[in-house]
């Protein structure tokens, strides 16, 4: 199945000292959506991390691919997040692959893109209307061996919150599915906490990887 997400929202990167009010006020007045599950994120991109560099670089015309596994679920899904001057949006695909480990050299937009990261991260799910919010903690990411034969590690204790408002389309079926209205009449700020600011989990891996380690 090939979906296209059109996605409207905003990131909050709480710390240690910072971190209690915000997620009380998530866990205290929304509802629990689906129990919480670990996550993997294989991320590719070129030998000299062009997408890496383009997503510090632009503001939009950039994109990142990763290759997702949820825990419980055998499925892993090729996902395309693309921040282009029309608005974001997320392309996701069912792929045959049953390992990570099997994902090789990828060709997207005349690029060819390899292994390079693996973030993995333990996620909760919230809602209040039509607001999702997804709470990820226990961050790690790990080179991998096809960029550093070493395959070092970064664990972060930043807590990860996203407020998100979405339409799915369903491109095969050619019509909109688990649809939430998003225009003028349609707003998430008015449940936001505070002001958001800009993370990437890839862009902020890498940082801290290449910086100790290569």
């Amino acid at each position: 199945m090939k979906k296209t997400e059109i996605r409207k929202e905003y990131k909050f990167i709480e710390n240690e000292d910072s971190k209690a009010d915000h997620l009380s006020h998530i866990r205290n007045n929304y509802k629990k959506l689906h129990p919480s599950r670990n996550i993997q994120s294989l991320y590719l991109d070129t030998i000299n991390l062009k997408i890496y560099n383009d997503s510090l670089s632009n503001d939009v015309d950039k994109f990142k691919i990763r290759f997702r596994k949820y825990e419980k679920n055998k499925e892993i899904r090729k996902e395309i997040k693309i921040n282009s001057s029309k608005g974001r949006y997320k392309l996701v695909e069912s792929t045959i692959h049953n390992s990570l480990n099997e994902i090789d050299t990828y060709f997207y937009k005349g690029l060819a893109l390899h292994p390079i990261v693996t973030i993995s991260f333990h996620r909760e799910y919230y809602f209040l209307g039509n607001v999702r919010v997804t709470i990820d903690t226990n961050l790690k990411s790990k080179l991998n061996k096809f960029f550093n034969l070493v395959e070092p590690e970064y664990f972060s204790s930043k807590k990860i919150i996203e407020y998100k408002l979405n339409d799915s389309f369903n491109e095969e079926k050619n019509n909109f599915t688990e649809k939430t209205l998003i225009d003028e009449s349609t707003s998430i700020e008015d449940k936001l906490f505070k002001s958001s600011e800009s993370f990437s989990k890839y862009t902020y891996s890498i940082s801290k990887l290449m910086k100790n380690n290569v």
